[in-house]
């Protein structure tokens, strides 16, 4: 019978490369959401839809970094994941201590967007990119939910969401109310950053690594997905 070979594990840049593939082909420009804003004929119901889904992933996604910081392995990543909670709350450090602004929580800016096209700002249900990681984080797959969510999301939407801002306010909605993604431009940079970072210490297998790179695909496509799909 002859042995079999474990797979070495990749380098690090090499493994970062991989992540960062794995999310860049999932393009905002190329989701059906915004080539119909860009045509100017988006119906102002799915508008709503999508507003009301964006209120709902906010949401959610504090609920889920919570999680994560709560079954973190290490003092670092936990901090790193806080800090990412803090900021998703509205609460900064300054020189006196923790300064929080809930109206800069994103969940109240995400309200903000959904109020400025008619929209409910408390869904009960929405249509939203973020089960996937909930189900890893129950079967225990932590890492693997990093990649999913804060990488193949949170990362990927750094680039995503300032062009769906920039469509929103082409079909009219002002600056102001879609705030909820032009925050997100830097500290979704940061913040996922930071989880890449995350991954790439945690992931130490080759197998677990190719399966964190399938997550942040995964992610990624999901997030394609939850905007009508890729149009090519």
């Amino acid at each position: 019978m002859l042995a079999t070979t474990e797979q070495r594990p990749l380098e690090r840049e090499e493994f970062r490369q991989a992540m960062v593939d794995a999310i860049n082909a999932m393009r905002a420009e190329d989701s059906r959401f915004y080539r119909l804003l860009k045509s100017g004929r988006c119906p102002k119901a799915i508008i709503r839809q999508y507003a009301e889904a964006t209120v709902h992933s906010a949401e959610r996604f504090c609920a889920f970094v919570s999680q994560l910081a709560q079954q973190a392995p290490d003092p670092v990543s936990r901090l790193n994941l806080i800090e990412n909670l803090l900021e998703e709350e509205g609460v900064s450090l300054v020189t006196s201590g923790l300064l929080h602004r809930p109206e800069t929580a994103h969940p109240a800016l995400a309200r903000r967007f959904a109020r400025a096209v008619g929209a409910n700002e408390n869904p009960q249900v929405a249509r939203h990119a973020v089960a996937e990681g909930w189900k890893m984080l129950e079967n225990g797959e932590w890492v693997e939910a990093v990649a999913h969510l804060l990488v193949g999301q949170e990362l990927h939407f750094a680039d995503a969401a300032p062009a769906i801002a920039e469509a929103l306010e082409a079909a009219g909605i002002a600056r102001h109310d879609v705030a909820f993604f032009w925050v997100h431009k830097t500290a979704d940079r940061e913040h996922g950053e930071q989880a890449l970072d995350i991954v790439l210490r945690h992931a130490t297998t080759r197998d677990q690594q190719e399966r964190c790179i399938a997550e942040a695909r995964r992610g990624a496509e999901a997030w394609m997905e939850a905007h009508g799909g890729r149009v090519n």
